[in-house]
């Protein structure tokens, strides 16, 4: 399976797996060597893939989770915690004492959801060494993936070197995004600008070098969780039970975006059982579907933008969507179900199709 296609998967069983609270091994299990092995590793093959490798000091030697090893020489580690599991400098330090027991320079810390990236070379205590962040929601995580940890990259010997510039780029683009929506232009110009007087030297020169990459990847990709073009791209028809796995998958990633305590509402869409925390998960990932089928004229008067928001950071009345402008969430319930039904029918699905269950109430959707 393409590692997208893995990752899109691994997504719509997050719920789940974070109420089940999977531990370290059935992290490394159902995620870790799931993504390994779309990457185009042998995760059969432990002179590949090695589990638990001591770092050669005996019984107090260090033994990180899994060492990678091409041609007799070890590249990096990858050190696994239970799913969804906060880290903390103990967790950050661990990491990067395995790589620098072994000589290496690049070591992974993840939870299944969270991959950190340090950076041994550079000169700080180990924690500090981290040199990016990636999250499995993020719709560039496969392309940014494959570009940090792929065969084809770490059995070249300038493996150390492409992964430092991916790992650049990656972070050009995230303050790129954060800087966007203050005030800047959505468009070339407006990001031409924002490289010219907000970025130092040193990031203005990578994004120069990378421009059109970062204009394609702020602009025209549609910032969903998904491993294939926008359906109207495609050119394919909006067939019922695409979209309905589309609005599935969409709520699901609302819901561990934006929801940390325990879900108490059931969705039931074509044949799929998800659990989200509230209302406003619903409603996120019902406007996030409709952005990915090319309907965002037709909702256009939901959206605000940074600039118009009197209250920024509140990510109780506001959500970012995809197309860079924000979503009020903060609205009575009866509110948040009209507004649903209205929006439902803007997509080519049957009365009552989605099924939602709250303490023992059932609504249908639409209506």
């Amino acid at each position: 399976m393409a590692l997208k296609e893995t990752i899109t998967d691994i997504v719509t069983k997050l719920s789940s797996w974070a109420e089940a609270g999977l531990n370290e091994a059935q992290t490394s299990q159902a995620i870790i060597l799931r993504i390994l092995e779309s990457l185009g590793y042998d995760i059969f093959n432990p002179l590949e893939v090695f589990a638990q490798q001591n770092s050669g000091g005996g019984l107090g030697g260090y033994i990180p989770d899994f060492t990678i090893i091409f041609n007799d020489n070890n590249c990096f580690i990858i050190e696994v915690k239970p799913l969804g599991k906060k880290f903390n400098n103990n967790n950050r330090t661990q990491a990067v004492n395995y790589v620098n027991s072994m000589g290496l320079r690049w070591a992974v810390l993840t939870n299944g959801i969270d991959w950190l990236f340090f950076d041994n070379k550079q000169e700080c205590v180990a924690a500090e060494k981290l040199a990016a962040t990636l999250n499995i929601m993020d719709i560039q995580v496969a392309d940014y993936l494959e570009q940090l940890l792929s065969p084809e990259v770490w059995k070249q010997s300038t493996a150390d070197q492409q992964v430092e510039q991916t790992i650049q780029l990656i972070n050009v683009e995230s303050k790129l995004r954060q800087i966007m929506i203050r005030g800047f232009s959505q468009d070339e110009y407006g990001l031409q600008l924002a490289i010219e007087f907000k970025l130092t030297p040193e990031e203005r020169q990578v994004a120069h070098s990378h421009f059109e990459t970062l204009l394609g990847r702020i602009f025209f990709l549609p910032a969903v969780l998904k491993g294939t073009q926008s359906a109207i791209d495609t050119m394919e028809p909006l067939d019922e039970s695409k979209v309905l796995q589309w609005l599935a998958e969409q709520m699901e990633h609302s819901s561990l975006q934006y929801s940390t305590i325990k879900k108490n509402i059931n969705l039931k869409i074509n044949g799929l059982q998800i659990k989200v925390k509230n209302w406003q998960d619903i409603y996120h990932g019902l406007v996030e579907t409709l952005l990915f089928v090319n309907k965002e004229e037709e909702i256009s008067f939901l959206f605000k933008k940074a600039a118009n928001l009197k209250n920024f950071d509140d990510k109780k009345h506001y959500r970012p969507l995809s197309n860079q402008k924000y979503l009020r969430v903060g609205l009575r319930i009866k509110d948040v179900q009209e507004s649903m039904n209205e929006l439902l029918n803007l997509l080519p699905i049957s009365k009552g199709s989605l099924e939602v269950i709250q303490r023992g109430k059932i609504y249908h959707f639409p209506y």
